[in-house]
């Protein structure tokens, strides 16, 4: 018989100070039972990830990648170690998670993906800045997931985030925010994956030492690792001193191919009056993407096909329901059915208005927040 899930009305979260090691450590050692938990049910790291780490093939492009890692994020790197050594876990299945699907692709298997990403709704009106996320992830993560407010403090100037967080990932590899501005991540299915460059999961998490759109852009090109080994959308809101002076961005970036030695960017604005919707498909950046039969593919679609039977959300209250909606007869925008191996774990919008970042476990369109954050 199979298990009913069921959401639980929690989402803890860490304060936090001190080194990359520490913070890494302190994560690891409170949310110990998540991780390990996560770590034990995940079938993707147990049945696809690990085997293939224990070939010759798979041990190379383990190797490679963290060799990649230790070079352009040797901090990262320690910060991933503190998370597993206060957490009691193997390091290199914290690390495995963070390849993902690179180690697979990279020894000519399929990509794993199994329609596993995000839906974000952008809302650039004149009296409404938002950006609402569903955080779409593998079903064993429901209820495993935490926020982290960080501050490391063996970084200059001292690195300050709050973060939503996956059980055993570095910050950065979902949704959050620094000083300067906020932001969420879509997956992207690039058909040619990059051995030996750093993953998305480690490209996300240095984008909180970012101030600006240059710098933002100059991680996102990884010119000291190759490229970025995967693919990601951003959904960038970067804050004025005043809601009208607030800056919207969508960038998309990926391996490049042929490689020309770092990643490929594009980087879209939008301006004032314009919203954007965006899941898992390219949407401006020209690149060879999975083919369209590919899950990941295939559930993307589906979503922007919803998503464009209703009006664009011009309201917090419209985008609430957009983003809770489950009126599709394939893959719905809030994914809950029990038949489906990835599901929304949560939901967050970004209110510039109001100064705020909330985080929903339920369905947004009946339910209220659980965590309401101020944007500082």
């Amino acid at each position: 018989m199979s298990v009913q899930l069921s959401r639980r009305n929690c989402l803890p979260i860490i304060y936090v100070r001190g080194t990359h090691y520490d913070v890494g450590y302190d994560i690891g050692r409170t949310f110990a039972s998540l991780i390990q938990d996560y770590v034990r049910t995940y079938k993707c790291l147990n049945e696809i990830y690990i085997p293939l780490y224990l070939t010759d093939k798979g041990r190379e492009v383990y190797d490679a990648g963290l060799e990649a890692c230790q070079k352009m994020y040797p901090q990262y790197v320690r910060e991933l170690q503190g998370t597993a050594d206060g957490a009691d876990v193997p390091f290199y299945k914290l690390f495995l998670m963070h390849l993902d699907e690179v180690l697979p692709v990279a020894v000519g298997e399929e990509n794993p993906n199994q329609g596993q990403g995000c839906s974000t709704m952008t809302v650039n009106q004149k009296t409404e800045k938002l950006i609402g996320h569903t955080e779409d992830g593998f079903k064993e993560a429901l209820n495993h997931v935490y926020i982290v407010k960080a501050t490391i403090t063996d970084s200059s100037p001292p690195e300050e985030f709050t973060a939503f967080c996956y059980p055993g990932l570095l910050p950065g590899y979902s949704m959050g925010f620094n000083k300067s501005f906020a932001f969420s991540v879509n997956i992207l299915g690039s058909k040619y994956l990059a051995k030996g460059c750093p993953p998305r999961t480690f490209v996300s998490r240095a984008l909180f030492a970012a101030d600006s759109l240059d710098s933002v852009t100059t991680v996102l090109r990884c010119p000291g690792g190759g490229g970025i080994a995967d693919a990601m959308s951003l959904n960038l809101i970067f804050f004025g001193s005043n809601q009208d002076d607030s800056k919207f961005y969508n960038v998309e970036v990926g391996p490049s191919y042929p490689s020309t030695g770092e990643s490929a960017v594009s980087t879209v604005e939008l301006n004032q009056g314009e919203n954007l919707f965006h899941c898992n498909r390219f949407l401006h950046l020209k690149t060879f993407e999975l083919d369209p039969s590919h899950p990941l593919v295939e559930s993307s679609e589906n979503r922007h096909c919803r998503k464009n039977q209703v009006p664009d959300p011009r309201t917090e209250m419209e985008l609430l329901n957009l983003m809770g909606d489950t009126a599709n007869d394939t893959v719905n925008i809030f994914r809950d059915r029990q038949t489906e191996a990835v599901w929304t774990i949560a939901v967050g919008v970004f209110n510039i208005s109001a100064k705020t970042w909330s985080v929903y476990t339920g369905n947004p369109k009946n339910t209220e927040p659980l965590i309401e954050l101020p944007l500082k």
